[in-house]
């Protein structure tokens, strides 16, 4: 949803817009619902995951199809979004959108995480897909001067709200974010090699039926 190259995600933005902009439009003496916007990047493991597609390219002996090696993704597993969805909507007061803080991983991390497990990998450098982010961003450089820092959070507000407004509405919780001009993969923390590892012998995905 954040700076849409292509046309899926310049729906998933205008969702986002749509939604987060029903709050200005809602009566809240008639109306109780808020609405908020959770925004985070792929699921660890999940079809829109880089690792299924990787080990499974392993266990067919096939070598795994690295679109760039400076790629860059946020990693966030399962059991975390679901706890940030809900934490979003235990501290939003409506228009919302809400941003974890995530470290990220390389590529070229993944295959050194998996040639640990399975022994050494054939690769193959493919390219970028037409659309597709050398990194990834949740925070773009506009959307910058609306964010603020919530404990393990971001938050970006309502443009249509004043700052002392909203730091009234989170009783002096919250602070402007002034130290970054965007938040993208590229230069948050990123997982070592053996965090790497750790993740994904907890998760599922080595548990295949053939092993």
């Amino acid at each position: 949803a954040v700076s849409p190259l292509n046309a899926y995600a310049a729906t998933k933005r205008l969702m986002e817009k749509l939604f987060v902009s029903a709050n200005n439009h809602a009566s809240t003496k008639q109306h109780k619902t808020q609405f908020i916007t959770a925004r985070y990047g792929n699921v660890f493991g999940s079809s829109g995951s880089v690792f299924p597609k990787f080990i499974e390219q392993i266990k067919l002996n096939q070598k795994i199809t690295i679109t760039d090696p400076k790629m860059t993704r946020f990693s966030i597993t399962m059991d975390d979004a679901l706890n940030f969805i809900i934490n979003a909507i235990k501290f939003g007061k409506g228009s919302e959108i809400f941003v974890p803080r995530l470290k990220a991983y390389s590529i070229l991390t993944i295959n050194d995480a998996l040639s640990d497990i399975y022994g050494k990998i054939k690769q193959e450098t493919i390219g970028i897909r037409p659309g597709e982010k050398l990194h990834e961003t949740l925070i773009n450089s506009e959307e910058i001067r609306n964010s603020w820092d919530l404990q393990n959070k971001f938050m970006i507000s309502n443009p249509i709200r004043n700052d002392d407004e909203i730091i009234q509405s989170y009783d002096n919780q919250i602070k402007k974010i002034t130290d970054i001009d965007e938040y993208s993969s590229k230069i948050v923390t990123h997982h070592s090699k053996n965090e790497l590892i750790e993740i994904i012998k907890k998760s599922n995905l080595l548990n295949h039926k053939d092993d």
